[in-house]
């Protein structure tokens, strides 16, 4: 059964213009559940609207991080992510 109303108002594209924190984007180029396009359409209006965010996207992963260096390197992004965005976040 289709429902194009649902799915929209789920999509994270749909709400973007209403984001105010950044957001972090972890990615794989093979996952086959969620598409790297899915993740492109949604940078795309990150851009559109301006709204800060990091993108890094994993080559030869599917879906979820399976190579060790690239869960590490993931960890070590989320961290200096985090740091970065919590220190500088008005008290």
């Amino acid at each position: 059964m289709e429902m194009p109303d649902a799915y929209a108002h789920a999509s994270p594209v749909t709400h973007v213009r209403k984001m105010q924190a950044p957001i972090q984007i972890i990615h794989s180029d093979g996952d086959p559940i969620e598409p790297v396009t899915k993740v492109r359409n949604f940078v795309y209006e990150m851009e559109k609207h301006a709204k800060p965010y990091e993108l890094h996207i994993y080559q030869n992963e599917a879906h979820g991080l399976k190579q060790l260096a690239h869960q590490l390197d993931s960890y070590e992004r989320v961290m200096g992510f985090q740091q970065m965005h919590l220190e500088s976040s008005p008290k």
